[in-house]
């Protein structure tokens, strides 16, 4: 071992964490650092016992003061051969993670890293050199790294579940690495109810600049002042010191449709937020009170990135109860209405894509039920009716029939021309047909 010591020293002069990590498997409790250190006191204390100078100045070269001390003419240290000099620069790369971190709010940390080849390669050639097996350096540094951070900031290292991700990319520059921070998203789901018509669910761009700005849109680069989206967004980014926010919901209402009733489940997820520990009950309380005439939401908890799979899954699942307000051609007889509208109840729906949503839905045709429909209000050519419907079932052409792409229609069944004038979604219903 002593012979492959001298040449590991003579072809890769390993710094002391790399000759250590060598040997990083053997005994606990001591860092490598210390196991390189140790096994070059050994090497340098036997060099000068039995006079071996080459040894003495391949150790010098190495870093190890105590072997240029008793040199005549000692080398100068030399950058490590394996790591370039990266895991004597430990302490550098642990400030700056702590001074990128200091300002954010997590529970725990952890420190990743990317390496190039050549260091891969020069690590497994001085293992294979010394006849061992070692610990690679990303595993060395990204822990060296990560206790310095814990110490520098009173926090905890946490690889199985961290809030924050530190990553250093040494493969464009060893002596410049990039070094990125990937903040956990925060995720709130709950139920948002939609009060005021006109409002779109989501940001909408305008069209004629995608967003840029242009005299059409006032120079906002949105058709609409505001969405659900926005007016909850808002909020919660500033609650959270969040960067920007993703709404995820359980399907959408046209900007003409409240959402009333129970609410529409949704999960607001909030990228890069420096604060993690918020009270949701507060902070829907101040949605509620902010712009509680035109959106409100209940039900507030924080979830995880799963819930954002689980509300889609709900939109394709979920049946909705309807309240139309139906405006007819001429009056339709009360009896006859309350006929045809039982003869809906429990009816296959068969649906052509409306025209009014072919520029972004595919033309096809669906298969949708009618659970129920009721009559509520009656005035001769006015009526209010309740629907229940299978989800993404059309029910404003469900109404009008849509020039015979939705069959039947209630306009086909009772003969007369019929419009949705309004629509409110009254109530949100998982696939069992219970409140989700």
């Amino acid at each position: 071992m002593i012979d492959r010591l001298r040449e590991a020293l003579k072809r890769f002069n390993p710094c002391d964490s790399c000759l250590g990590r060598a040997f990083g498997y053997g005994l606990t409790g001591l860092e490598n650092r210390e196991r390189g250190r140790a096994i070059k006191l050994y090497l340098g204390m036997r060099a000068h016992l039995e006079g071996e100078e080459e040894t003495l100045e391949l150790l010098a070269r190495s870093g190890l003061e105590e072997a240029a001390a008793v040199l005549d003419d000692p080398p100068e240290p030399e950058p490590c051969g394996v790591c370039r000099g990266v895991l004597d620069k430990v302490d550098e790369f642990a400030e700056v993670v702590a001074c990128e971190l200091k300002d954010l709010e997590f529970r725990g940390f952890v420190v990743g890293s990317r390496w190039p080849e050549e260091i891969r390669k020069a690590e497994k050639e001085l293992w294979e050199t010394l006849g061992v097996e070692g610990e690679p350096i990303k595993r060395e540094f990204n822990r060296e790294v990560g206790k310095r951070v814990e110490h520098l900031l009173d926090v905890r290292a946490d690889p199985r579940n961290p809030d924050i991700e530190v990553v250093f990319d040494f493969r464009p520059s060893l002596e410049d690495p990039k070094f990125e921070v990937h903040v956990r998203p925060i995720y709130v789901r709950g139920r948002y109810l939609k009060l005021r018509r006109g409002i779109p669910q989501t940001k909408w761009p305008c069209p004629r600049c995608r967003g840029a700005g242009c005299p059409n849109c006032d120079f906002t680069g949105k058709l609409y002042t505001e969405s659900v989206e926005e007016l909850i967004g808002m909020v919660l980014k500033d609650a959270f010191l969040a960067e920007s926010h993703k709404f995820h919901a359980a399907g959408r209402e046209d900007i003409d449709v409240r959402m009333l009733g129970n609410g529409r489940p949704f999960v607001m997820e909030l990228l890069y937020p420096k604060r993690r520990n918020v009270d949701l009950k507060e902070i829907e309380g101040e949605i509620n009170r902010k712009v509680g005439d035109d959106v409100q939401v209940v039900g507030l908890e924080y979830g995880d990135p799963e819930d954002v799979g689980k509300v889609k899954d709900l939109s394709e699942r979920s049946r909705k109860r309807y309240r139309a307000w139906v405006k007819f051609g001429k009056p339709v007889p009360e009896d006859k209405l309350r006929e045809v509208l039982k003869g809906l109840e429990r009816s296959v729906i068969e649906q052509r894509t409306p025209r009014r949503v072919l520029h972004r839905r595919a033309d096809k045709v669906r298969r949708k039920r009618v659970h129920e429909a009721k009559l509520i209000e009656y005035d001769g050519d006015r009526a209010v009716i309740e629907f229940l419907c299978d989800p993404g079932l059309y029910v404003k052409e469900l109404i009008s029939g849509d020039a015979g792409r939705t069959r039947p229609s209630l306009a086909e069944l009772v003969e007369v021309e019929a419009e949705c004038e309004r629509l409110d979604v009254i109530e949100f219903l998982d696939e069992g047909g219970d409140r989700s």
